[in-house]
């Protein structure tokens, strides 16, 4: 006698098969999710975590010029030096 695989069964497993391929990808550095690309907000970010540390008296976590994205100066973005330059 021949059984028979439900569709939906068939589509569950290649989602599943697919989510953990990119989940994997993303977690070993196969995909890196970092530089796609410069925006304003992700200079932002980046402008903000620096910031942080500072305001905060601690050692900036990251160099300034080697952490993606690095032309944030086409943004008016630059590299906070002092507390003022943060506010």
């Amino acid at each position: 006698m021949l059984k028979s695989i439900a569709v939906q069964a068939v589509f569950l497993i290649a989602v599943i098969a697919i989510s953990l391929f990119f989940i994997v990808a993303i977690f070993w550095g196969w995909i890196d999710t970092t530089k796609f690309g410069t925006s304003e907000a992700s200079c932002a970010a980046k402008k903000t975590s620096y910031c942080s540390s500072l305001l905060n008296n601690r050692p900036p976590p990251f160099d300034w010029d080697k952490k993606e994205p690095t032309d944030c100066e086409q943004f008016g973005i630059t590299k906070p030096n002092t507390k003022e330059d943060c506010k």
